[in-house]
């Protein structure tokens, strides 16, 4: 799911910092170039690379504080964004031990994205049933190649959030593609650094609770009679 049609970064970052599209792809421009062999380089140097980075870009401005960015997301051929230090890419098991989170956790992380194209992978017809297609393809269709954007919509797990409250992700895709299409393009408007990371939670929010996190003020009253409709699309197919 990370690299197919399009490219993921979501896991990594580096949507967390606030700024406009063409300064992120500079920034993946300048890390590329600045990297050690394009992060082939031996352990010590790409150590060294990552603390040089880290401090060159304490100074942007974060949406989340919390949220770890790495700064060995870079461009890995053109209009691809990826890890410069992935195994692939290095040839060595252990190469992205020289980054903050190290090999285990960067090579175990699963997203919700990730884990519906593992189903699809494991059992076709499981994975139609859970609108993994549905998702990806409406992804790659509204980023027309741009890995952020892809990366902007594919790991928003809050996004994934309001659409499993509307509904079975299959029928949802299947009954109301054009609402959901509108939905995923308003909740591009809203100024926001997505990730993949989920808070885990026993309860289910509802479309109600979540419409206010996911879009501007100016947006919501379009954006819940949207989802209202594709509810309504959603339950009428299902009786018939």
């Amino acid at each position: 799911m990370c690299q197919n049609e399009s490219s993921c970064v979501a896991c990594c970052g580096t949507l967390n910092l606030r700024l406009r599209a063409e300064q992120l792809r500079d920034l993946l421009s300048e890390r590329t170039s600045q990297c050690p062999e394009a992060g082939r380089a031996d352990h010590a140097s790409l150590v060294a690379y990552r603390s040089a980075r880290e401090e060159i870009e304490a100074s942007l401005e974060r949406y989340d504080a919390t949220v770890y960015v790495c700064p060995f997301v870079g461009w890995i051929e053109e209009g691809r964004a990826g890890c410069l230090i992935h195994p692939l890419r290095t040839g060595r098991a252990n190469s992205q031990n020289a980054s903050f989170y190290g090999t285990t956790i960067c090579q175990s992380y699963d997203c919700r994205a990730k884990e519906k194209e593992a189903i699809k992978e494991a059992d076709k017809e499981e994975a139609e049933r859970h609108g993994s297609k549905g998702w990806q393809t409406m992804a790659l269709h509204i980023a027309g190649g741009d890995a952020l954007v892809y990366t902007r919509i594919i790991g928003d797990a809050m996004f994934y959030r309001l659409v499993e409250a509307i509904g079975d992700t299959a029928s949802v895709f299947e009954t109301a593609p054009a609402l959901m299409e509108r939905l995923i393009r308003l909740r591009l408007c809203q100024d926001c650094g997505p990730t993949s990371f989920e808070i885990p939670s026993h309860s289910k929010p509802t479309v109600d609770d979540l419409i206010p996190v996911l879009f501007r003020e100016e947006d919501r009253p379009t954006a819940a009679r949207m989802a209202a409709e594709a509810i309504d699309a959603v339950g009428r197919s299902s009786t018939m």
